[in-house]
């Protein structure tokens, strides 16, 4: 986002007591942050006035949130701008912009977006903004990953906020961070995203933040691409159980800002950690943006975690560009596909004869971008590209499946009988010839073989794999291992690029180590693995990955070199990653 700043900070509110700013500020620098994020035409001018003083002085950079949807609905106090709003949202950017542009403390702009659909508000702030201000970030904050931004974006990461998922344990909702900011960041038109609202400190009574898991939640942050952190509040209020602030209500600071400083610093003491950048990923999630009803959410996810567990990188594709964007990346996975054009099924289709793999799960084009039904399932030649025709839609709930192992000879990837669940709706398919079934729709009952529910084969230079159900939403509500363990088998027949091979682990735990490589170390080859462990003990995996200019590896957290080896032309580097802890491997020189 910002090539020289990288802002880690936390929001500070003007309306806090006027004496007890400068300690307050004081705190904030000597703690380890560069920035705070302010609101204005929330207060007085003086209120803060004083408050940039005090920054500036302090060599505190401020993100300025140009909050108008907050200021039109109205606050405990009267707003010193209140006529502005019958001129207009333009002219209310338009002046605030004017009042801070001259102040050389101010960083970037942020601009929360009410909707993040509402692209029309977005282009009324940005032409607003730049008119005064052509060159700082302008930083779109959304509450959800956005579908399309023009620019940096900002993305909240309040953990508390955050939808459960399967049993809600911790790590669960530390690894939807990672899932937010891929998909903020695919839709940052190459910018990056911002983790923004993270939470820290003494909370309600329903939600509680250890320094461990504030920390786990940087460092995800930071493997998942992140070019910000910024702190969801320094001071609760009035409010006493105020989710995540880190002074408590009588004025102490949090006990737990040390160790989570302590974090930071040791990212300050890697600054390229901070301007690389995640490894090009070798697989896309497409959600068309086109499409008449837009995919559960879960599926989305569901698909996002069934690669990322699976140690492969992630990016997300809407289908504005279709073939430029899809060749790109050696796999593409659609979850949801309901109603399909002819020219995003053409553009499919050449992707898979150009050499491209493709999963995708019921329904796939069942009827145009109108509604329109085809006359047969999968439309648009699909169903030629999967081998399979839908011949109906037996069942709304979960369906028992099985993998069935070796398939006619070409898929050796997936032990036979792994029975697990798959959601509905399941589809009964025809399977052409050429087409192999690896796993299959179980009675409930009895548990017999009643169609086929996983179809692979080759398309031109590529490959496809059609799944008669959906094994991402199914995956997102229980994250059995089975479904991952057949993706990891489709993607090893897809021969699919890992960011890095991890061999050693613990069965069962691979969906709760999680790891990021940050590539062009100090603008050099040089590489940083993140590896979070995000579940309660210890693990030893071994990172495999091709060799870089760099053999010497060392680990920052300890700060203590790692005995490495090379076989032919990979670097493989031993770990130890204690329970709901880091580690960061960085080559040297």
């Amino acid at each position: 986002m910002m090539d020289e700043f990288f802002p880690i900070g936390v929001t500070y509110r003007a309306s806090l007591p006027k004496d007890e700013r400068t300690s307050d500020l004081d705190e904030i620098a000597d703690a380890g942050f560069n920035c705070i994020r302010i609101y204005a035409g929330m207060r007085k001018p003086d209120d803060l006035d004083q408050v940039l003083a005090l920054a500036s002085e302090r060599d505190l950079k401020l993100l300025v949130t140009l909050d108008y949807q907050y200021t039109a609905v109205g606050s405990a106090e009267p707003c010193m701008e209140s006529t502005l709003f019958d001129q207009g949202m333009e002219e209310f950017f338009h002046h605030r912009v004017e009042q801070f542009v001259k102040n050389p403390a101010v960083a970037a702009w942020v601009v929360p977006i009410p909707n993040p659909s509402d692209v029309d508000f977005e282009e009324v702030a940005l032409r607003a903004i730049r008119a005064v201000d052509p060159d700082r970030p302008i930083i779109i904050e959304s509450q959800e990953a956005p579908g399309k931004a023009t620019g940096p974006v900002g993305i909240s990461c309040r953990i508390s906020d955050l939808p459960p998922i399967g049993s809600a344990v911790p790590w669960q909702k530390e690894r939807y961070i990672g899932y937010m900011l891929r998909r903020a960041a695919s839709a940052s038109n190459g910018t990056g995203a911002i983790a923004m609202s993270l939470q820290a400190g003494p909370s309600s009574e329903w939600v509680d933040f250890s320094p461990e898991d504030v920390g786990i939640s940087i460092w995800t942050a930071l493997a998942n691409g992140a070019r910000g952190l910024i702190f969801d509040r320094w001071d609760p209020g009035e409010v006493p159980t105020r989710d995540g602030s880190i002074k408590t209500i009588d004025g102490k600071c949090w006990h737990g800002l040390k160790r989570i400083m302590a974090d930071i610093r040791r990212i300050f003491e890697l600054p390229g950690l901070m301007r690389g950048r995640p490894v090009q990923a070798a697989a896309a999630v497409l959600a068309p943006s086109s499409i008449l009803i837009p995919p559960p959410i879960g599926r989305i996810e569901g698909a996002y975690r069934l690669l990322a567990d699976n140690f492969v990188s992630v990016a997300f594709l809407d289908d504005s560009s279709l073939y430029e964007d899809l060749n790109r990346y050696s796999v593409v996975y659609i979850p949801y596909l309901p109603s399909c054009s002819e020219q995003l099924g053409a553009a499919l289709i050449r992707y898979v004869q150009d050499g491209g793999c493709l999963i995708a799960e019921a329904p796939v084009a069942t009827t145009d971008e109108e509604g329109k039904p085809y006359s047969e399932a999968p439309g648009v030649g699909l169903s030629e590209l999967f081998g399979c025709k839908v011949r109906n839609e037996f069942t709304e709930k979960s369906t028992p499946v099985a993998t069935t192992g070796i398939a006619q000879g070409v898929f050796t990837y997936v032990g036979a009988n792994l029975r697990f669940y798959v959601d509905g709706p399941a589809q009964t398919v025809d399977v052409q010839a050429g087409r192999s079934s690896i796993t299959e729709f179980l009675d409930e009952k009895t548990l017999i073989p009643s169609g086929p529910a996983v179809i692979i084969g080759k398309y031109g230079e590529g490959k496809t794999c059609y799944i008669a159900a959906s094994l991402s939403s199914a995956y997102y509500g229980m994250e059995h291992p089975y479904p991952r363990e057949l993706i990891s088998g489709v993607l090893d027949w897809f021969e699919c690029p890992r960011q890095v091979e991890v061999t050693g682990l613990t069965k069962g735990f691979e969906n709760e180590f999680e790891v990021g490589v940050i590539e062009e170390i100090d603008h050099s080859n040089r590489r940083a693995i993140i590896c979070i462990n995000h579940a309660d003990r210890s693990v030893n995996p071994t990172l495999v990955l091709k060799t870089g200019p760099a053999s010497v590896v060392r680990e920052l957290i300890t700060d203590t070199n790692v005995q490495t080896s090379i076989d032919a032309d990979r670097l493989h580097i031993p770990t130890h990653v204690p329970e709901r802890d880091v580690r960061v491997y960085y080559e040297i020189e």
